[in-house]
């Protein structure tokens, strides 16, 4: 785990932190850890299981993902596809089509 979190070090957005469980029972209890190893991803302080391999490129690949903007452009058919297919059991996934003024107007809002 320490080496990927060396890799993440890189991404500006992402950061890494290893937790010793039996020292803090407590924190990994509430955090629902009832085996090891177990990653969490929080974002916006918003806990979230993380559902991706266990594998040291597995990790840093779904890392550097969650690292990623949360709107991506999809330009081509082959994006939208491939979006669709790593959202597959997520719980929500949403792809607006809007045309270029509303995505200017849509992207602008706060």
């Amino acid at each position: 785990m320490e080496q990927v979190g060396r890799q993440l070090l890189d991404q500006q957005n992402l950061k890494f932190a290893i937790v010793d469980a039996f020292a803090n029972e407590n924190l990994a209890r509430g955090l629902g850890v009832d085996g090891f190893p177990t990653l969490k991803i929080v974002r916006d302080g918003i806990v979230m299981p993380y559902l991706a391999g266990l594998s040291k490129e597995d990790i840093y690949a779904e890392m550097a993902k969650q690292g990623e903007p949360a709107v991506k452009h999809l330009t081509t058919k082959v994006a939208a596809l491939a979006f669709l297919n790593e959202a597959a059991g997520r719980d929500i996934n949403v792809i607006a089509f809007l045309s270029e003024l509303a995505q200017r107007t849509a992207l602008s809002c706060p």
